[in-house]
């Protein structure tokens, strides 16, 4: 999923299955953001990519 987002695209595109609102996309990839520190999801990509 973090890997993923590092592609330009809407939270919608990025729902890792057609079961996962953009709602609930919204919300991981916010915590994620927030644990990891990341000001952005391009940072977070680059974080997870070490």
């Amino acid at each position: 999923m973090v890997l993923s987002s590092a592609e330009p695209s809407t939270v919608t595109r990025s729902a890792p299955a057609p079961k996962a609102s953009e709602n609930t996309v919204k919300f991981h990839v916010s915590n994620l953001l927030r644990k990891s520190g990341a000001a952005s999801r391009t940072e977070l990509v680059a974080l997870a990519r070490g």
